[in-house]
């Protein structure tokens, strides 16, 4: 193998490993923006909607037999993780779509989703990409 040929191929390995981290850890860094952006006890419903600037794509309230019993399993996992995490019901899951102005590109998608206690202010809240 020549040189040149062992150069290219180092330097495309470098190139592919430190191109991005990994999507948890970025989902993990973003989830922690929106918790400093929307502090949960603080942070009303009314808020979030005024900060999006317009409605949920989503909105949902606790089933009357808990979250378990919610008909999609994916949104009572979200539900039942911000429990866990919050140490608080949630009554009521909110999801926003929109533009992760966070990302240097204009063309990143992102959802918000927000947990609510009773009192419609935030527990928790979580980050997930989307594709369009």
């Amino acid at each position: 193998m020549t040189v040149e040929k062992t150069l290219q191929i180092v330097l495309c390995v470098v190139a592919v490993s430190s191109g991005c981290g990994s999507p948890a850890r970025y989902a993990a860094e973003r989830r922690a923006g929106m918790l400093a952006e929307f502090p949960p006890g603080t942070t009303s419903r009314a808020d979030v909607r005024v900060k999006w600037g317009h409605d949920p794509d989503f909105s949902e309230v606790r089933p009357a037999a808990g979250w378990s019993a919610h008909p999609w399993p994916a949104v009572a996992a979200r539900a039942l993780t911000a429990e866990r995490r919050s140490g608080q019901l949630v009554a009521r899951i909110e999801r926003y779509s929109g533009p992760d102005l966070a990302t240097s590109s204009f063309l990143s998608l992102h959802r918000g989703w927000y947990f609510y206690d009773a009192a419609n202010v935030v527990v928790d809240v979580d980050w997930e990409y989307m594709s369009d």
